[in-house]
């Protein structure tokens, strides 16, 4: 934006110097001023501002990609059921971290108790895993949303979690991958999975206030909850809800046939 037109010109002395001012070429001020002159007229400057940049768009999310696939390509060696499952039977996409609040209801009010990232998410025969990971956390998450897509229907969501947890846990011992320290113990000399631990925290942290139905909605404001069989009941204090906020997730699909062992 230009700046104002001063209101006068000051003559010697300090005074306006009334009448003595003369017209200027518009946009051009007196010789040897450098504000512009009564009679001036100052255009508003038109700049150009930058297209925000597509952050999908950015190329380190292909390098990252690259890597994620070049750490599931090295369970060729010990799990190509795992690898091939993720080819050619099931949709995989890759996607930014995705961030999760913990909402727990106090009464009168929900408030978010804690925030996580979510490692990845399946539903029917598709899966999303979180891109820019470490590649130890990239196959623990592979392995644990591949086996979700095996489990039979009959399964509680709530087994299902604890399941998968379980069994993944039992594969990164058997592998020599680490895991999650609290989601193991030793029994004298044998590691295994810390059952104890792992039910505690899918209670904990998906949304599961009775140990049976999951919290899935909310309704009139937070005062009533949708339960995931779609029945609804008014919310409880110690009811906990796993909220997504607004996130870019730049998720993109993985190409077919670029997960394939030698």
């Amino acid at each position: 934006m230009g700046e104002p037109v001063p209101p006068g010109q000051l003559g010697k002395g300090g005074v306006a110097a009334v009448g003595e001012a003369k017209a200027v070429p518009t946009g051009v001020a007196a010789s040897g001023s450098t504000t512009p002159q009564v009679g001036t007229e100052v255009r508003d400057q038109v700049i150009d501002t930058p297209t925000p940049l597509d952050p999908c768009a950015d190329p380190l999310l292909a390098h990252q990609d690259e890597d994620f696939f070049n750490c599931i390509l090295e369970l060729c060696a010990t799990d190509p059921d795992i690898v091939e499952a993720a080819d050619r039977d099931l949709t995989l996409y890759t996607r930014n971290p995705k961030v999760i609040e913990l909402q727990t209801f106090n009464g009168s009010s929900w408030e978010t108790t804690r925030r996580a990232t979510s490692l990845g998410s399946a539903r029917g025969s598709t899966i999303w895993v979180n891109r820019g990971q470490a590649c130890s956390v990239t196959k623990n998450t592979i392995y644990h949303e591949v086996h979700h897509t095996r489990q039979p229907d009959s399964m509680s969501s709530r087994y299902k979690e604890i399941d998968a947890y379980l069994q993944t846990e039992q594969w990164l011992i058997s592998r020599g991958i680490p895991g999650n320290g609290r989601f193991r113990t030793t029994v004298g000399s044998t590691e295994i999975p810390n059952r104890t631990a792992i039910e505690a925290h899918v209670d904990q942290s998906y949304g599961y206030s009775d140990t049976t139905q999951r919290i899935v909605g909310r309704v009139d404001e937070g005062a009533t909850v949708i339960l995931e069989d779609g029945t609804q009941r008014p919310a409880q204090r110690g009811d906990n809800y796993q909220y997504i906020p607004p996130q870019e997730l730049c998720e993109r699909r993985a190409p077919p046939g670029r997960l394939q062992c030698p």
